[in-house]
């Protein structure tokens, strides 16, 4: 008998006709997340959890602790890649990009093209902001919000 992986999932691979979103997950009220974009339906996500976690907490300064995170990891990014022989040309496009929290921003997007740049943008995170991500790992990043997420927890050595 062979091992499930986890609960079984219905035929339908998606919500709706949308394959990105999965079937077990109820849309908001009043959003179709069908019709809805993905980063809409990402951003009522994120939103849902940040108000679930001030309710269970009681402590808004918690949600904000995580907001102010994940900006300081923003800027960190944006500081290395700023320093690459050939920086991005939008850097506030970028900036726009990485806080909304737009999901599958790929690195390549960032500038992070080649083993050069992957180089460069790893020595200064460490130099500059005491944050150690070799470019082998920079490598394995599905996209940036993995590589926020590794920023922010990440332990500071300067």
């Amino acid at each position: 008998m062979p091992m499930s992986d986890g609960p079984a999932r219905s035929a339908s691979r998606g919500h709706g006709d949308d394959p990105l979103i999965p079937s077990d997950v109820d849309a908001k009220p009043g959003v179709d997340a069908a019709s809805d974009s993905l980063k809409g339906y990402a951003t009522n996500v994120v939103a849902d959890s940040a108000a679930a976690l001030v309710g269970r907490s009681g402590d808004a300064a918690m949600a904000a602790s995580a907001g102010a995170l994940h900006v300081s990891a923003v800027e960190t990014v944006l500081d290395a890649l700023a320093t690459l022989s050939m920086p991005p040309q939008d850097p506030e496009h970028l900036r726009q990009s990485l806080l909304a929290g737009t999901p599958g921003l790929l690195l390549d997007s960032l500038g992070l093209v080649d083993s050069l740049s992957a180089m460069e943008f790893c020595i200064h995170l460490e130099l500059a902001h005491g944050v150690v991500i070799t470019p082998d790992q920079l490598e394995e990043m599905a996209d940036a919000q993995a590589l926020l997420l590794a920023i922010q927890g990440s332990p500071r050595e300067v």
